[in-house]
């Protein structure tokens, strides 16, 4: 009995392992599981990309840009040509309207500016967006699950490699 007891441990050692077939389907699972997960982070990942660009942006313009947009949108609110009242001067008028015209076309430039660097930021900018994605916890657990899913893959062509032999 004792001169047996080695073979018998080596058979049960030997097969207990998982199939290549049961290695590929615990693969593809995981990888299923970590594409998953990579997907529901993708909107913090979005929101903290838009948080990085907007501050840069406001950096550089000095203010926020839905607060240019907000005060833009009361500048061209009130480039309506009123009606001259009782004893205004009709041409003092005209030469207001003009100013608020002038003060609007610098404003939405200026909007056109800002909107311009938001989608296509300098090196300079560039470099600052990433300071502030790289400390931002939403983007750097994008980044870790991006690692994830790409392990996840590089095991399952592995098990495929397994399976195939």
């Amino acid at each position: 009995m004792m001169r047996r007891l080695p073979i018998l441990l080596m058979l049960f050692s030997v097969g207990c392992g998982p199939s290549a077939q049961e290695q590929y389907d615990m693969a593809m699972n995981r990888l299923e599981r970590e594409r998953t997960q990579l997907a529901l982070l993708r909107p913090a990942y979005d929101a903290a990309i838009q948080r990085a660009t907007a501050s840069v942006v406001q950096e550089s313009a000095g203010v926020a840009l839905d607060e240019m947009l907000a005060g833009l949108q009361q500048q061209v609110g009130g480039l309506d040509a009123k009606p001259a009242a009782d004893g205004q001067d009709p041409f003092q008028m005209a030469e207001d309207l003009a100013a608020r015209q002038q003060t609007a076309q610098e404003g939405l430039a200026k909007v056109g500016d800002a909107l311009v660097a938001a989608r296509q930021p300098d090196p300079a900018q560039n470099e600052r967006i990433q300071e502030l994605l790289q400390a931002d916890s939403d983007y750097q657990a994008y980044l870790k699950q991006q690692a994830r899913v790409e392990r996840a893959l590089k095991a399952v062509e592995e098990a495929e490699a397994a399976l195939e032999q």
